[in-house]
């Protein structure tokens, strides 16, 4: 027999908290793994350009001095990018919840006006 726990009730609580749960971990999974920019200097001015480095693991970012066919100066988190995805995580968990809301509204008023 399935388990119950996964199996929305009346007022979609159980769904509502494993949503909660998934925004929860992606945020989480975000910022274990953000993504890193590297920072170069050009030597002509004072002007300092930026490149992506793609994602990598918090506790082990790209090192400043490994092998690449630019000179890196320093490697940072883009925080431009985290921000973003944060932001579209929680959107998404927020339409998905207010489509839930409007739907189980609406079902309710159709069934109203059945009776």
């Amino acid at each position: 027999m399935p388990s119950t726990a996964f199996v929305a009730s009346k007022d979609g609580k159980p769904m509502r908290k494993i949503l909660l749960l998934v925004i929860i971990a992606g945020i989480v999974a975000c910022c274990l793994f953000p993504p890193w920019v590297s920072i170069k200097a050009l030597p002509s001015s004072n002007i300092k350009a930026t490149y992506p480095e793609g994602y990598g693991p918090l506790w082990s970012p790209p090192s400043p001095d490994g092998p690449s066919y630019r000179t890196r100066v320093a490697v940072s988190v883009d925080a431009q990018r985290l921000s973003i995805q944060i932001g579209l995580l929680a959107f998404i968990g927020m339409c998905v919840t207010g489509w839930r809301y409007i739907w189980q509204a609406n079902k309710k008023t159709a069934t109203d006006e059945r009776s």
